[in-house]
């Protein structure tokens, strides 16, 4: 472990090997403490946090430039890296009058909101860094692009560095100032904030990887992730796409054609009906299917569009729902219908697959913990006591034979449901998602594959060089989602972090794109950190997991944070008795409590930290007493 400490730094990371099991922290944070200029992969990046927020060091002089000087990709300065060059000549080319404005942003609106102060208040100007990489490069890719935001954009970011891999991010109006914007060797501005303009928009995205150079992209999860026309954008424009091909995008991207592929491949599924076109046709189906059935949107998943009916003027009632929900969200309204599997959980396997035929499934995922069909709390293995080696290794076969039935090749997950009976269990094929999970943090810490770095390498054309006998599971991995919402009600909280502390510790891993100061926005996904634990059994990992859990502080906005506190104690969560339906069966989950005295400990010092630096910044004057509800609210801490 090396550490190089000197006096005014710009980011904070804690950063060990993946598959040494520790702790690292996906994350950085503009601060005027120490920091560590050892950009090794074993070295430990530590900054103590300070009162105030401030300005990076290493951050252009305030002004503000000419709106028509200011280039829509720019390249960030580093504290403390080497050197740092404000270029005029740029290594950009000049915005011309020609270059379309969806392309490059050329429109005054889009010069006028690049010119404004970002990051601290620094304008953006053409920066430019040059950095060691931490590792030879071994791949032909030399510089990246990541179609995402937030912490998986950071998480890809990662891997790259570690390996000398350039990356580049890509940006909304809304995430000028957003951490991994600030993570990336460049960045480049694709549009307004709302999504629909910026992050889906495959012209945007392509014309920034041209821009910069990029050799590749790597579409993270939502968004473009799984849209087969994004796949042969990339391929039309020599790009290399980092996941599977159009053909496995296409038929395990529409549900339907999902089911009927493998029905025909012989893989077991809930009995449904894929035919539907009317009302009519679902009454039809539902009559032969038998009640309670489940709606499902044909183009996508997630929850959008799904829902539980359980007679036929449930069903009248529900389908054009259903339908609009799915156009709102996927463009298209078809749905389908299948047998309600009320009693089961959501378990999952983790495939791997290479363009030279191998597949292999790197163990299981439990996820049946859900609010509104999403994920909340993940785990592997599965704490189901049906589960054992040999269903194990059935449902690997089964998911091998998915990905190989479609000629998969990278990262992707094929979904059960998993259901308990007296004579054992039964598994049903749900659909495959093409793309690497927001979970894919246990699957990593208990097999010790960089998930991410396997997908580089079999994009780029690589064997996996591995068989399944040699996939280890090593002890057990949960993972816990904290979003930014309200625990009672699940609805999101948009709104500015005031505070904010992660817990440190062997075997702790915080994947996560906040810091103080940051703004949780209303046009994105609440979910604003994973907290991963590793250890040697479920119950040191729960364990684990509670006191990391209390450890973490954030304020300013509402968290789901005393939900996992109630769900981790809860017993049948520690029996492992549980199903899709825990969170409905057990409503004293989302009740409102008073926290532990630790806990109160933790935000009783990080709110006098807080209230200080309000002090402090006011040149003396007391703070907003206003924005003491914010973190009581946040924590429902009680005197």
């Amino acid at each position: 472990m090396r550490a190089r400490f000197c006096c005014g730094g710009a980011f904070w990371k804690v950063l060990w090997p993946l598959n040494s099991g520790s702790i690292f922290l996906s994350a950085c944070v503009f601060t005027g403490g120490a920091s560590c200029v050892d950009r090794s992969p074993d070295a430990l990046w530590l900054v103590p946090q300070p009162p105030v927020m401030a300005k990076p060091v290493g951050s252009p002089p305030e002004k503000r430039f000419d709106a028509g000087s200011v280039p829509v990709v720019y390249s960030h300065g580093q504290a403390n890296q080497n050197r740092i060059d404000a270029s005029a000549e740029g290594h950009i080319p000049a915005l011309r009058p020609d270059d379309s404005e969806r392309e490059l942003g050329t429109s005054d609106e889009a010069r006028s909101r690049l010119a404004k102060p970002c990051m601290g208040g620094a304008v953006l100007p053409t920066l430019t860094r040059t950095r060691k990489s931490t590792m030879p490069m071994d791949l032909p890719f030399k510089k990246i692009l990541v179609a995402n935001r937030g912490e998986i954009a950071i998480r890809v970011f990662r891997t790259c560095r570690q390996h000398g891999i350039s990356t580049v991010a890509v940006f909304s109006e809304g995430d000028a100032d957003a951490l991994h914007v600030t993570e990336a060797d460049e960045a480049v501005f694709i549009g307004p904030t709302p999504s629909s303009e910026s992050y889906l928009v495959i012209e945007s995205i392509i014309a920034a990887a041209k821009r910069v150079g990029a050799d590749a992209i790597h579409p993270g999860y939502g968004f473009l992730s799984e849209r087969a026309p994004f796949v042969e954008a990339c391929d039309a424009a020599g790009i290399v796409f980092i996941g599977p091909g159009v053909r496995a995008m296409e038929v395990m991207g529409d549900k339907v054609r999902a089911r009927l592929a493998m029905k025909s491949a012989g893989i077991p599924l809930v009995p449904g009906c894929e035919e539907i076109n009317s009302v009519e046709d679902a009454l039809e189906a539902a009559s032969e299917i038998g009640y309670p059935v489940m709606l499902k949107a044909s183009a996508g998943g997630g929850g959008k569009g799904m829902r539980i009916v359980h007679d036929d003027d449930e069903l009248r009632r529900g389908y054009a729902a259903s339908s609009r929900e799915a156009r709102a969200a996927f463009g298209d309204g078809r749905l389908f219908v299948e047998r309600a599997v009320v009693q089961a959980r959501h378990v999952e396997v983790q495939i791997m697959a290479d363009r030279h035929g191998a597949v292999v499934a790197l163990n299981e995922r439990d996820c049946s913990v859900q609010r509104r069909h999403q994920k909340v709390i993940e785990e592997a293995p599965s704490p189901s006591p049906q589960m054992s080696p040999e269903v194990r290794q059935k449902m690997g076969e089964v998911a091998c034979r998915v990905a190989a039935s479609v000629d998969y090749c990278g990262a992707g997950t094929v979904e059960f449901l998993f259901e308990e009976h007296d004579d054992g269990p039964r598994f049903y094929f749900l659909e495959m998602n093409t793309r690497l999970q927001v979970e894919h943090p246990v699957t990593e810490e208990t097999t010790g594959h960089d998930l991410v770095w396997e997908q580089l390498r079999v994009a780029a054309g690589e064997a996996l060089g591995y068989g399944q006998s040699d996939i280890a599971l090593r002890g057990h991995a949960i993972e816990c989602r904290i979003y930014a919402e309200d625990p009672r009600r699940f609805l999101p909280s948009p709104g500015l972090i005031s505070r904010l502390r992660w817990p440190l510790g062997s075997g702790i891993r915080i994947d996560t794109a906040v810091c103080e100061g940051s703004e949780v926005s209303s046009h994105y996904d609440p979910m604003i950190a994973k907290i991963t634990v590793h250890a040697g059994c479920r119950s040191k990992a729960i364990e684990k997991m509670r006191r990391a859990l209390e450890d973490t502080v954030i304020l300013g906005v509402h968290t789901n944070l005393e939900f996992h506190l109630a769900a981790l104690s809860e017993p049948d969560f520690l029996s492992g008795n549980f199903t899709t339906n825990y969170i409905a069966e057990h409503p004293a989950l989302t009740e409102e409590r008073e926290i532990s005295e630790t806990k109160s400990r933790a935000v009783a010092a990080a709110a006098a930290a807080a209230a200080l630096a309000g002090h402090r910044s006011s040149g003396g004057h007391a703070s907003d007493v206003g924005g003491l509800s914010r973190w009581q609210g946040a924590v429902r801490w009680r005197a």
